[in-house]
This record gives structure tokens, sequence and C-alpha cells, in this order.
């Protein structure tokens, strides 16, 4: 389905429930692939950028919920920073999923399994996916794309390293 008129909207027609200003920091990964380390990247932007807003994929099963929660909680994220900054969002529609990847001010690659899917459909908006490629497959597909299109100053903006 088109999503420019979704787009056209602003954010508030994506996500109506996500307060639409401060910057955007999107991850949609499916919530059994983050390690728990993934947390701390978490809180490192939060502490970073006190205008950022984390937008992560809810979990199915209340049980995986309360364990990203308290991932989180033990990373550093208080109470104040879930309800103002932490923002779960449920399995969006593809047209959706696609206008919130373009309103999005940062999409983060899943951590240690990032996406491939998710990596295609981000650049082929034109955007920019930040990627931290661990040893394993799964969290190198982000790092062939940018391989591949092979431009150092942008693979330098993008892949992070520890």
């Amino acid at each position: 389905m088109p999503f420019g008129k979704l787009v056209a909207g602003g954010r508030r027609s994506v996500l109506p429930k996500v307060p639409s200003d401060g910057n955007w920091y999107l991850c949609m990964s499916k919530p059994f692939k983050l390690h728990p380390e993934f947390s701390n990247f978490v809180t490192g932007i939060l502490r970073a950028d006190p205008n950022a807003r984390i937008i992560l994929h809810d979990a199915d099963i209340p049980e995986h919920q309360r364990i990203i929660r308290r991932r989180l909680e033990t990373a550093g994220v208080n109470s104040i920073e879930f309800k103002q900054r932490v923002h779960f969002v449920p399995v969006q529609p593809h047209h959706r999923l696609l206008a919130l990847y373009e309103l999005s001010t940062v999409v983060l690659d899943g951590y240690p399994a990032g996406g491939c899917t998710t990596t295609r459909e981000v650049l082929e908006l034109g955007k920019a996916i930040i990627t931290l490629p661990a040893k394993f497959l799964g969290s190198r597909w982000t790092l062939g794309y940018y391989n591949i299109l092979n431009d150092s100053k942008l693979n330098d903006a993008v892949i992070a390293k520890k």
C-alpha cells in the first residue's frame, strides 16, 4: 500500500500516541533478537541526546516485555524516561512501517541480530541505518550492504564501533 499520505501527515499520522517532537530513534527488531547489551546502547542514546525518543517493537508475549523492561531498567532507564522517552509500538502494517522508517530521525539495527529486510527497506528509502556488527552472520547483514555501497565516509558515519 502507498505510504506517502502517512509521511505527509507527519509523525502523528503514524504513531499518534508517541509525541512527535524530539529525535526518534527507531528499532523495530523483534525483542527476542535484542541482546541485553542493546539496553546499554539505548541508555547511552538517552544520556547523549536529551531530545531522544526511543521507539522499540513491543513484545508479543508479556513475559518478553517484562524482560526487555527489566534489562532497560538495569541499564539505567528510569521510570520517568519510560513514561516520556521510551515507547513500545506493536507490529505495524508494512506501509505504516515504511512511513515510520521515513519519519524517524535515526533507524537502529538490532543487536546482535541485525535486519536484512529492514536494512534493504531503509536503504531503498534513501536513509541510513546505524549498525554495530557482531561476530556472527546474523549481525553482519547491514555491514554487508554498506560494503557493497563502498562509501568509506558513509561507513564511518553509520557503522558503530565498541
